[in-house]
């Protein structure tokens, strides 16, 4: 890949994670390997205080469903 695909990688797999960490529990996206990739080698991240932990399942076709596991919500 290029820097300029590496780039537009890097910033889909930005909004996913936004996308994730916002949304209702139970809620799943779907992306390209590369992105599922790249959210999965990122690994566990805090968004607003919630530990957010990411789930992939292929469902072909080189397209990834993505999803939060439940976790209980950390308090300071």
């Amino acid at each position: 890949m290029n820097a300029r695909q590496l780039q537009m990688v890097e910033q889909e797999r930005q909004k996913l994670q936004h996308e994730l960490a916002r949304a209702l529990p139970g809620y799943r996206a779907r992306c390209v390997i590369s992105v599922a990739r790249n959210l999965l080698l990122q690994g566990d991240y805090f968004y607003n205080g919630r530990w957010c932990e990411p789930m992939v399942k292929s469902i072909g076709a080189g397209i990834y469903e993505v999803w939060l596991k439940d976790n209980a919500i950390i308090k300071s």
